[in-house]
């Protein structure tokens, strides 16, 4: 059980957010007078961004699906195989009910609680991230092709 919530971190941390930061920094480059001339460049950043957050997307998702998996089995190990050992450490006899609360104060349930949150957490983050490039290259595309131009563009 522990090797796979180790797996399912690792593949986390394997989880770079340091290559997208630059395309995130460009961002707001978009808002803060956009260039025409640049409008190639930065269609390609924010291609090349949109590409790479897919795939990081797709990697956390994997791994909170994986992490979900691993917090189902640590509460079916904990509710039937560590919780009557854990009575009979006390001498009190399991009900359904100590059971169910036990599974709670698992330590593996634990972990795995929190693998799984920090999966969901990224795999949000992530879906965002895609959403944001999305959104970058679309505004590219409008602002190139209007008759938008900052004020120094068209100067004499």
């Amino acid at each position: 059980m522990s090797t796979d919530l180790e797996v399912i971190e690792s593949n986390l941390q394997s989880i770079d957010l340091n290559r997208i930061a630059g395309f995130t920094r460009k961002l707001s480059d978009i808002g803060q007078g956009f260039n025409k001339m640049m409008a190639p460049v930065y269609l390609r950043e924010f291609i090349i961004a949109y590409d790479v957050s897919s795939v990081m997307h797709a990697k956390a998702v994997q791994a909170e699906l994986n992490a979900k998996s691993a917090v189902d089995t640590a509460e079916a190990i904990a509710y039937l195989d560590r919780a009557p050992d854990f009575f009979k450490a006390r001498d009190e006899k399991p009900t359904v009910e100590s059971r169910k609360a036990y599974v709670a104060l698992d330590p593996d349930v634990q972990r795995a609680k929190d693998i799984h949150a920090r999966a969901l957490a990224m795999a949000l983050l992530m879906r965002n991230k895609v959403q944001e490039f999305r959104f970058a290259i679309d505004a590219v595309r409008k602002l190139s092709e209007d008759g938008y131009m900052t004020p120094w563009e068209g100067m004499k």
